[in-house]
């Protein structure tokens, strides 16, 4: 029996900041399996359903049509954050394709209505921005 990935690449990176990294507040090790879709879906599945229990983050563009959003919220601990982030940002969806707004109204349902605290640090996030251009 043949597994349905044709290639694949182990590396490592430092941990960082940023609201949605799969290396925010640590470090990770990615293990990155390039198969044909069509015929990886259970692999897939298999394949999460190991490494769960090691608390695995996904890369946001690969594979994220097999993810469960509540473990996606669980893996981020700043996405309360970046949800409130795009609605100020981007609160009609300019600069969203149709599989990231069907993420974002997930994610948003899931988390429901954020802090104040979070709010404010929000706002300064979209004058920096703003201050930026």
């Amino acid at each position: 029996n043949r597994l349905p990935y044709y290639n694949f690449e182990i590396r490592t990176t430092n941990q960082d900041d940023a609201f949605l990294s799969c290396c925010q507040s640590r470090p990770g090790m990615w293990i990155d399996f390039q198969a044909k879709a069509e015929i990886s879906h259970e692999f897939f599945y298999e394949m999460t359903s190991m490494l769960k229990h090691f608390g695995y983050r996904k890369h946001w563009a690969k594979g994220m049509d097999n993810s469960d959003p509540s473990y996606v919220i669980e893996q981020f601990p700043d996405i309360t954050k970046f949800i409130e982030a795009v609605k100020l940002i981007d609160p009609v969806g300019k600069f969203r394709n149709e599989e990231g707004e069907s993420w974002f109204q997930a994610l948003d349902l899931l988390t429901g209505d954020c802090t104040e605290s979070i709010k404010e640090e929000t706002v300064v996030l979209r004058e920096q921005l703003v201050a930026e251009e």
